[in-house]
């Protein structure tokens, strides 16, 4: 078996393994986006695990299951035999794990847009299905610039996009910050995002930096994993807890919206799905 050191290129890695051996045929997952990657471009019967938020495609939801973030089972996954094992650059802890036991893992980094992208046509590459990847690749690219298009010659909206808060109330709001493929979308999305100066991923910001920084729409997430009510009361009051503050652009003109979506925080292959329903509500 290859080990694949977090230092190596991760060209060299590819040859590596391509060299070793034909395409892997038991590839554990250990991310939802890389599983919906590897469904995408039709590596789906390679999948022999993933972890238990993996649920999209309804095939990988029958994969078997190795645990979640926290509670990953090594034994289960050792279990498996896999030939490969794709998982996420930040995941250092399993990339440890990975070579101590000489178990070939392939670590994919999807921070932004282009990163997104690049991730998916590695795991062509890896997996034997390098043509299947660049379509998807190019379908993708293909509804961003469609929004893009769509959206371009209007003046951006000063969006702030909230990702977690409670029902009533603002205390610790979890947002999107400069870094991270959801300002990226916002930007696709014919906004700006308010928040483009903090060097984060999902900062945490308080009432009075939302009154400061004065958004003209506000968009709120709402989908599993994020809130445990999406009925049509939840949404109506979500969107009436920013009621008094009348003094913010995005409310003394109604541009207030909700987006319903499982999926919106996975960069994966639907970010075309998420830009859509962004691009709506902004417009």
């Amino acid at each position: 078996m290859i080990a694949f050191a977090r230092s190596i290129p991760l060209a060299l890695c590819l040859g590596a393994l391509a060299a070793h051996a034909g395409p892997p045929q038991r590839i554990v997952s250990t991310v939802p986006s890389l599983t919906e990657m590897l469904f995408a471009i039709g590596a789906g019967g390679q999948v022999v695990g993933v972890t238990q938020f993996c649920r999209y495609p309804p095939e990988a939801a029958r994969c078997e299951k190795i645990g979640g973030y926290a509670d990953l089972s090594f034994e289960r996954l050792l279990a498996l035999r896999p030939d490969l094992i794709v998982t996420a650059d930040y995941s250092r802890h399993l990339q440890e794990q990975c070579r101590g036991t000489g178990l070939p893992t392939l670590p994919l980094k999807t921070d932004t847009v282009e990163e997104i992208l690049a991730a998916m046509k590695k795991l062509g590459e890896v997996t034997g299905r390098a043509d299947a990847a660049r379509e998807a690749v190019a379908r993708i690219r293909a509804e961003l610039d469609a929004v893009r298009a769509q959206t371009s010659g209007r003046p951006p909206q000063r969006t702030l996009l909230v990702i977690g808060r409670p029902l009533g109330g603002f205390q610790g709001m979890l947002t999107v910050g400069a870094r991270g493929f959801l300002n990226d979308l916002i930007n696709i999305a014919g906004g700006t995002n308010v928040l483009a100066d903090v060097n984060q991923s999902w900062p945490q910001i308080s009432l009075e930096t939302v009154l400061a920084r004065k958004p003209a729409a506000i968009v709120e997430l709402m989908g599993e994993g994020m809130t445990n009510d999406m009925s049509s009361e939840a949404i109506a009051r979500r969107k009436q807890d920013w009621a008094r503050f009348s003094s913010l652009p995005a409310v003394a003109a109604g541009h207030v919206g909700v987006l319903l979506s499982d999926h919106a925080l996975i960069p994966g292959p639907r970010i075309g799905d998420t830009v859509r329903g962004l691009a709506k509500l902004l417009q």
